[in-house]
């Protein structure tokens, strides 16, 4: 992959880098995200080439909505684990209830 940019998000516990690139053979954009050491660029950006999580532009498309002010998530955009939470806060509040 060949590398466009790399972006870093530094504080005292560390540090995270989100490394855009273009495959070499398709041309296809790319990025991943990682956590690193943040004491050498060249190998960080490597480690996070080679072992980071895949950064899909549909992530960034949300955050850009989000924070535009749009208050809800649109339709489809649930976490993994959202379904999972909502059905366990019922059980709890029928629980509670005595239901």
């Amino acid at each position: 992959m060949k590398v466009i940019d790399a972006i870093w998000f530094t504080n005292i516990r560390g540090t995270v880098g989100i490394v855009i690139g273009e495959d070499e053979i398709t041309g296809e954009k790319k990025a991943y995200i990682g956590v690193v050491e943040g004491n050498d660029v060249k190998e960080d950006i490597e480690l996070i080439k080679s072992w980071g999580n895949p950064f899909p532009l549909e992530t960034v498309e949300r955050m850009k909505i989000l924070m535009a002010g749009k208050e809800k998530r649109p339709n489809g955009w649930k976490r993994a684990d959202e379904d999972k939470f909502n059905k366990l806060s019922i059980e709890r509040k029928k629980k509670k209830e005595g239901k």
